[in-house]
């Protein structure tokens, strides 16, 4: 996964594969490591995304949330949903987020 900031790429690990080999990566892991990458670089002004990344707490099933600075992140089920809400990070934080998927096994 990689971030672009200020005209410079920077390479975000989601995990230690040679640690998880049968690991089976999530698209709301991957999602939660951008938000926190971004947070982590000053980066929190984020957009309300649906029930993706909210400010308001959760009434139901409030396990299925990660809490990320004053944000409410629920991750995206699947790659289409994770997509849109890269794309909405992107136009309002003004930053590019590209992902590269491999095989390894």
């Amino acid at each position: 996964m990689f971030v672009k900031l200020n005209g410079k790429w920077y390479r975000v690990d989601v995990s230690r594969w040679e640690n998880w080999r049968r690991y089976k990566l999530a698209w709301s892991s991957v999602t939660a490591v951008v938000v926190r990458f971004l947070c982590d670089r000053g980066m929190c002004d984020l957009p309300e995304i649906g029930q993706f990344i909210t400010r308001q707490y959760p009434q139901t099933h409030p396990e299925w949330y990660a809490k990320i600075d004053k944000w409410y992140l629920r991750g995206p089920g699947n790659g289409e949903q994770a997509v849109r809400v890269f794309r909405e990070l992107e136009r309002h934080l003004g930053v590019e987020i590209a992902l590269e998927i491999m095989n390894t096994g």
